[in-house]
């Protein structure tokens, strides 16, 4: 089974389950990052990886066990200072494609443009592009010179009629509610889980409307 394939399967997964600590052990060096605004990161610079978690709404701050597995991102060679990931990646992709490469290989489901938000395929500088997958959504996002910075991966969204009837302003304000926010705001811009924080961030803080 390659990494991706098992990877995706541990959305959800808490940090301090032995499904984490299972799939960890067979992995590359890696450090466990602080706690930051219900974030934490497992870094594996020597694995290309990342693995993100997030606290779940509503839960008991600062618990392990309700910080949950929501993204994945794998890194080209000096990404973030990270070696290059070095495992199969989803669609045949590879870290040596050209943007016009993998959309020969599979047409994106959105473009995205941070500031502006979605924009068409033909945009000739996007900050990423999106393609679903039956288990999991995946984003690339790009050098200024086009060539692949990495890819992230991150489960399907869903979301209950409960979830959807306030605004992901609303619920940004809302100290437990910040993941629901993140996740609406991914829904309805069709951005990734980076871009969808950093506009809840820039939101919460009053740098934009």
């Amino acid at each position: 089974m390659s990494f991706v394939e098992e990877v995706v399967k541990l959305f959800g997964a808490s940090i301090a389950s032995t499904e984490i600590a299972t799939f960890l052990s067979s992995q590359a060096e890696y450090r466990v990052s602080k706690l930051s605004d219900g974030d934490q990161y497992v870094v594996s610079k020597e694995g290309g990886f990342d693995l993100l978690f997030c606290d779940a709404p509503s839960a008991p701050r600062r618990h392990p066990q309700y910080r949950t597995l929501e993204a994945v991102f794998l890194f080209s060679s000096g990404a973030e200072n990270h070696k290059e990931f070095s495992g199969e990646l989803p669609f045949v992709f590879s870290f040596r494609d050209s943007r016009d490469d993998l959309i020969a290989k599979r047409q994106p489901d959105r473009t995205w443009v941070i500031g502006r938000g979605r924009v068409p395929i033909t945009h000739p500088n996007p900050s990423s592009d999106s393609w679903n997958a039956e288990f999991f959504n995946i984003s690339i996002t790009y050098w200024d010179d086009g060539r692949v910075h990495s890819l992230q991966l991150g489960p399907p969204a869903e979301f209950s009629s409960e979830m959807a009837s306030p605004t992901w302003q609303e619920l940004a304000l809302m100290s437990d509610q910040k993941l629901v926010a993140i996740k609406l705001y991914q829904k309805e811009h069709g951005t990734n889980v980076v871009d969808a924080k950093k506009a809840i961030d820039e939101y919460i803080n009053g740098e934009v409307s």
